[in-house]
Order: C-alpha cells, then sequence, then structure tokens
C-alpha cells in the first residue's frame, strides 16, 4: 500500500503542474502530444486506483481543473475523448 500511496502522489503532482501551467485552450497547443498524454493517463490511473486506499491526492478544485484540461485536450486530439470518458466514467459525471 506504501508503493501505491506514494506512486498516487507522484502522478498527481504531475497532473498539479500542469493544472498551473495549462491556463486556457491554446496553452495545449504549447505542449507536446507525448508529454499531455503521459500526464494527463497519469491522472487517470490515480482516479482509477481510488477504490484502492482511502488517500486523497487530489486537492479542492484540483479534480475539476483537470477535466476542464481533459476537455480541452479531447477538442484537439481523438485519444483525449477516451480519456475524458474514461475519467468521466470513474467520477459518475455525464
Amino acid at each position: 500500500m506504501v508503493a501505491l500511496r506514494f506512486s498516487r502522489n507522484m502522478a498527481w503532482e504531475m497532473v498539479r503542474t500542469m493544472i498551473r501551467l495549462v491556463r486556457s485552450e491554446a496553452h495545449i497547443l504549447r505542449i507536446t502530444l507525448a508529454g499531455l498524454c503521459s500526464v494527463l493517463r497519469a491522472g487517470l490511473a490515480v482516479l482509477e486506483t481510488k477504490k484502492y486506499i482511502s488517500d486523497e491526492v487530489a486537492r479542492e478544485g484540483e479534480v475539476e481543473a483537470y477535466l476542464r484540461i481533459l476537455t480541452w485536450f479531447s477538442n484537439r486530439w481523438t485519444i483525449g475523448k477516451e480519456y475524458l470518458a474514461r475519467a468521466r466514467e470513474i467520477l459518475g459525471h455525464p
């Protein structure tokens, strides 16, 4: 459990950094596809593993900011639609 907790914290810290850097849909264009995919997928891993551990790594408003960035990303790249659909499924958002 310690390894999972540590991994989730590290992954969400990358998401947190992305949230601070990406302030608009235009910022998405300045970051490489590979970089965005790796960070956004790491965020999904955090959401997917929440059922196994009780710690809460996301601060208030961060999940919403993550979803907003996923939406912007999905407007640009098809894989983003898959990520967004999975995130919404996990979170129970329509």
